[in-house]
């Protein structure tokens, strides 16, 4: 499942539907185009913690899923905040985590 979606946020980065960095994905939740968000789960606490309250505001959900390296090298940028703002990869996101909600995934 891990690697599955991995791909579909490489696929979405080459369609232009991933905003990246923590000010343009704080944008694009404040703007209601973010689905879902990506925060790497080695970003520092305050990091974090910072996204996971925005995440219940804006009422978007968020994934602790993956490590920065792992998101770095299916995004071809070293990144660790996402944000997914396709409503067609959210879907399919959601598809592929649908039978496995345990794994390394925490929603907010």
């Amino acid at each position: 499942m891990k690697e599955k979606v991995l791909r579909l946020l490489g696929l979405a980065q080459r369609a232009g539907k991933i905003i990246t960095g923590e000010e343009q994905v704080i944008n694009a939740m404040q703007h209601h185009k973010a689905q879902i968000i990506f925060v790497a789960m080695d970003s520092s606490e305050h990091t974090k913690e910072q996204f996971e309250k925005k995440c219940f505001y804006y009422k978007i959900p968020c994934s602790f899923a993956f490590s920065s390296d792992e998101l770095s090298q299916n995004l071809g940028k070293n990144r660790k905040i996402v944000a997914l703002c396709d409503e067609g990869f959210y879907e399919t996101y959601k598809k592929y985590i649908k039978g496995d909600k345990n794994e390394g995934k925490r929603d907010c």
